[in-house]
């Protein structure tokens, strides 16, 4: 289907903007262009209009061929970037649009397709490249395959190895420093998720998460952890997008249960333009725990949280998040209970093809309530979190993952210092 869209555009393109006269000299290289584009020759079409562009700088009609050049000689970073400049001067250039919704299409950015290509739909008065624009949104989201049916589920497994120096369980509650021991262990993550109603400008989908660790030697600190829950998001304009969420989250430690929490999110998200939104979050979690031979006094920590923040994300050659959150948490013992903050960020990108890096960094704050039993002041931790992975893409369902994680927990209170560095390789499967 692919490469059938793929022909019919430049076709199209040609039939509708091709003009029939050229009384100078940079028209005449402009119509050349046209031809040899038409032929194939799209190397030596994109000589002739960057002719015209010197005879004629911020000619629109010999900026947007060279965009088309571009394109089908694969140079789709220099393609987009001229679309782009064209619409800045020109938001109702609707061909313009068309040729980006086919970049985003072809390099797999399906939400910045989908947006390109409506705003195409909504503007244009020719019903055959309408269809065609409709065409190309619908193949992005399909699934590859004979049916080319849309598809409205997914399953994904990772499988995988880590190497913890400082294998804690959770780091707001670690064991004593002399406990502190090094393990490698065998994970499984499976995420899966289902499209499950979509009425007017309201959709539902449910999600689905499944974790286990296994440790090489110290097996009482086993984790199982499931997430299940649905989201429902309100479709109410292109440029604002709220949802609603929830989770109910069970976790189990060396065999016993740990952990129970109702999670509840409200988030909005606004539309920037076609490479930036904004989200505005709000977290609310209830917490239960269970006494156990590990943790025999977990329970005290029953309670609530909470975390509100926004994020500011980028999504064009390359992706970059920022964000700041502010977090609560209440519990039975206000020694457990805190305040603080997180401040971080991320950015990934294509390294070479197939091979894509990512780098994050945080810095938090947390403030607790009251003093521990025994301590001579209230506790308060710094702590900084550095983050990165490599993933390969071997084929589109399959890819190989390396990551490296390092925390530095910095406390007033001597106890609850520590370092912690942890290696990881994943292999990861797109089932379905």
């Amino acid at each position: 289907m692919k490469k059938a869209i793929h022909s019919a555009v430049l076709c199209f393109s040609l039939l509708v903007s091709c003009p029939i006269y050229a009384t100078v000299a940079y028209e005449v290289d402009i119509a050349k262009g046209i031809k040899l584009m038409s032929e194939g020759g799209f190397k030596d079409a994109l000589i002739l209009f960057q002719n015209a562009l010197a005879a004629s700088p911020g000619n629109t009609e010999a900026l947007y061929y060279s965009a088309m050049a571009y394109s089908r000689l694969g140079e789709f970073d220099k393609a987009e970037g001229a679309f782009r400049g064209i619409l800045d001067k020109d938001k109702d250039f609707v061909d313009a649009y068309l040729e980006l919704g086919r970049i985003y299409y072809i390099t797999g950015k399906c939400d910045d397709a989908e947006s390109a290509l409506k705003k195409y739909v909504s503007r244009a008065d020719d019903a055959g490249l309408s269809k065609y624009a409709s065409d190309m949104m619908q193949a992005c989201r399909a699934e590859e395959d004979e049916g080319g049916m849309k598809r409205d589920y997914y399953l994904n497994i990772s499988l995988g190895s880590q190497y913890d120096d400082n294998v804690i369980v959770e780091p707001s509650n670690p064991a004593t420093p002399s406990d502190r021991k090094s393990d490698q262990r065998a994970l499984v993550y499976l995420t899966a998720g289902k499209s499950l109603f979509e009425r007017g400008v309201v959709s539902m989908k449910g999600d689905y998460s499944f974790y286990l660790s296994q440790h090489l030697h110290m097996s009482g600190l086993n984790v199982n952890s499931q997430s299940l829950g649905p989201t429902i998001e309100f479709g109410f304009s292109e440029a604002l997008r709220p949802s609603l969420g929830y989770s109910l989250v069970y976790t189990s430690v060396g065999g016993d249960l740990y952990s129970l929490s109702h999670e509840y999110s409200a988030k909005v998200r606004v539309i920037v333009d076609e490479k930036s939104f904004t989200d505005i979050l709000y977290e609310y979690t209830a917490l239960k725990y269970w006494d156990s031979s590990l943790f025999q006094t977990a329970s005290i920590r029953d309670g609530y949280k909470q975390s509100a923040g926004i994020s500011q994300n980028y999504t064009g050659n390359f992706k970059a998040g920022l964000y700041l959150y502010f977090d609560t948490e209440d519990t039975n013992a206000d020694y457990w209970s805190y305040e603080g903050f997180r401040l971080g960020g991320e950015i990934s990108s294509e390294i070479l093809p197939s091979l894509y890096g990512k780098l994050s960094a945080e810095y938090s704050e947390k403030e607790y309530g009251s003093l521990l039993p025994d301590a001579a002041e209230i506790r308060v931790d710094e702590a900084q979190k550095y983050s990165a992975s490599l993933t390969y893409v071997i084929n589109k369902t399959l890819s190989l993952q390396l990551t490296e994680s390092y925390t530095v927990n910095d406390s007033n209170l001597e106890l609850y210092n520590y370092r912690r560095n942890i290696m990881g390789l994943f292999l990861t499967a797109g089932v379905l």
